[in-house]
């Protein structure tokens, strides 16, 4: 739909004042052609007729029964000023880097997503964030106002030179208060600062009421016969009155249609005098489109319902705070591909070189197409096209490489030396891990060799910053840095999944030690105690534990969720990363709930 169409519709919805919207709708007119306004009004006309065929739609729908058993409703709102303020210290504390990668168009900065991020949204607050300042690497600084921070997603800005670090302020808007109002069957109407609201229809779980447009609920609860909340679900949403093409947009027809016809009488006229003339005209059509003073709420509850609960915003207070964070990581070249060519830049944004070949980098130094793998060479730079069967990245610093699917792993820098040759090659963002059939395992970072661990009879890939390693015949884990912060003295250990989600609060590890599992955190401090026959890692703040031959659910702090009276068989799966709990006693969702049959 076009711009004024749009705005027609918009107007049509949206009770603000409207001297505004006239200024707004004659200002969708600015540097058009008496043909594109024509084709406006067209574009309008085709839209109600549509909607006139498709009248059925803003009819009442028809009552239904929900049942709880086969249907999820959304969850309730509860407003909660602390919610925001805790969120807002926690998204102040949450450590962050950041990537650039300087292309054509810029710098695509990308956020560090290894840390945990708080909700930065809830029903009672609203966490945004602004960046105040760019600081480069050369000294000179940019205002930040206009760039956007997403932390879920890549973001592009226009600086093609390398950035240091970004000053960003978090601001808050938390709901602090609200009033009340409460509409049953027996007492079905009230007033709310000398406005009505009412309700207009109940029929068993669904409800049906109205407010003055100048009254805008936030959320509503269904109440049952006694008062009582229904449940802790709801699905509520704004609807509009069932008659609306007749009373809205059917007027419309014969003044549009009698616009249009002289509109195309008049396109010859100067196109000044045509804006001016229709400008008027179409204003007048906008002050004939009849309004509505109310609006139209429905909502749906699991259970019989006798009222509802109307909860209005009363005030908010705002809070903020400001931070700053670097980039984490920047190579030496960037590769931007545009088409079939692939340019490559520096931290200047400065253009090195350009082949005519579109190109996929493994990492910032190895790169493939379709049908071969190639190094780029940053003195020249050139590339150099190589003779592997395979070639993977590890991390930003190495790549594994085969010459055939049975030799071993080449261990690749980024100046594409040589390591050695290994059995088995993991890695974390930081270090590489690379195992010899020795029993020797490799630590290296991006400045080169670390160290060498001997004895190694089992070496795990890393996941959740973590692998586990056995030495001789006990367990123990490597963190993301490649040390053995976890000793290894333990009889077993259970490695994190590549299945599961894992929170900041779930980074404990479970190990055995005297035949009793329990949890220890990256400082081997012992967390949930060494109580347990069996236990798995923590996803979510929950997991499964057994004792005394039947299995329960525990949170980090040792409470129990769900008791240990659910026999000795389970069953545990992983959906898009949440866990699903299946013990005797009913199945059990990823924070510990009880899922209804």
């Amino acid at each position: 739909m076009k711009a004024i169409t749009i705005f027609l519709f918009s107007l049509l919805m949206i009770p603000d004042s409207k001297a505004q919207q006239y200024d707004d709708y004659v200002e969708a007119f600015d540097n058009k052609s008496n043909t594109a306004i024509i084709e406006e009004f067209k574009t309008f006309k085709e839209t109600l007729e549509r909607l006139e065929k498709m009248e059925s739609l803003f009819k009442q729908d028809a009552p239904r029964v929900i049942d709880p058993k086969e249907e999820t409703l959304m969850p309730g709102y509860h407003f909660d000023a602390a919610a925001g303020s805790n969120a807002l210290k926690q998204a102040l504390a949450t450590p962050r880097t950041f990537k650039q990668t300087i292309t054509r168009e810029g710098s695509e900065i990308a956020f560090d997503r290894n840390h945990d991020a708080p909700e930065m949204r809830g029903a009672a607050f609203e966490i945004t964030t602004k960046v105040n300042k760019v600081y480069f690497y050369d000294g000179t600084t940019a205002n930040g106002d206009a760039l956007a921070v997403d932390y879920n997603f890549s973001e592009t800005w226009p600086y093609r030179k390398r950035i240091d670090s970004i000053e960003v302020t978090e601001n808050l808007k938390a709901v602090s208060g609200f009033d009340e109002i409460v509409l049953t069957a027996q007492q079905p109407a009230a007033t709310y600062q000398n406005k009505k609201i009412q309700i207009d229809r109940i029929d068993r779980n669904t409800i049906w009421f109205t407010s003055d447009n100048t009254i805008a609920p936030e959320f509503y609860e269904g109440l049952n016969k006694a008062g009582k909340v229904i449940d802790s679900k709801s699905s509520s949403s704004g609807t509009y009155k069932p008659e609306q093409y007749k009373t809205v947009f059917a007027p419309l027809k014969a003044p549009l249609a009698t616009l249009i016809e002289n509109a195309i009488k008049d396109s010859t006229l100067d196109n000044a005098i045509f804006k001016e003339k229709y400008k008027k005209e179409a204003e007048q059509l906008v002050k004939n489109i009849p309004r509505s003073d109310m609006r139209y709420y429905t909502a749906q509850y699991k259970g019989m319902i006798n009222g509802v609960r109307l909860f209005i915003k009363k005030n908010s207070e705002e809070k903020s705070g400001t931070r700053s964070f670097r980039n984490g990581y920047i190579a030496a070249i960037h590769a931007s591909s545009q088409g079939d060519t692939t340019f490559f830049y520096d931290n200047a944004g400065k253009e090195l070189a350009r082949f005519n070949q579109p190109l996929t980098a493994i990492n910032d130094y190895y790169y493939e197409d379709d049908q071969a793998y190639y190094y780029l060479a940053p003195s020249k730079p050139s590339l150099e096209k190589l003779p592997y069967y395979s070639l993977e990245k590890i991390n930003g610093s190495y790549v594994s490489a085969r010459e055939d699917e049975n030799t071993p792993f080449l261990l690749l820098n980024n100046q594409q030396q040589q390591l050695g040759t290994f059995d088995f090659v993991t890695g974390s963002d930081r270090v590489v891990a690379a195992e010899k059939s020795d029993g020797s395992v490799l630590i290296a970072g991006p400045e080169g060799v670390r160290n060498t661990i001997k004895d190694v009879t089992r070496l795990s890939a890393f996941i959740n910053d973590a692998a586990v390693i056995k030495i001789k015949d006990n367990y123990g884990f490597l963190d993301g840095d490649g040390k053995l912060t976890i000793p290894a003295v333990y009889e077993e250990v259970k490695g994190f999944s590549d299945m599961t989600t894992y929170t900041g609060q779930d980074r404990l590890f479970a190990v055995k030690k005297n035949k009793k599992w329990g949890l220890v955190d990256r400082d081997n401090n012992t967390v949930i105690p060494f109580a347990y026959e069996d236990v798995e890692p923590f996803s979510f703040g929950i997991t499964m534990a057994k004792k005394d031959g039947h299995w329960g659910l525990i949170d980090t702090k040792n409470a129990v969720i769900v008791p240990f009276d659910n026999g000795p068989s389970y069953s545990l799966s992983t959906n898009f990363g949440k866990r699903t709990y299946g013990l005797g006693g009913g199945t059990f969702n990823h924070l510990g709930k009880k899922e209804k049959k």
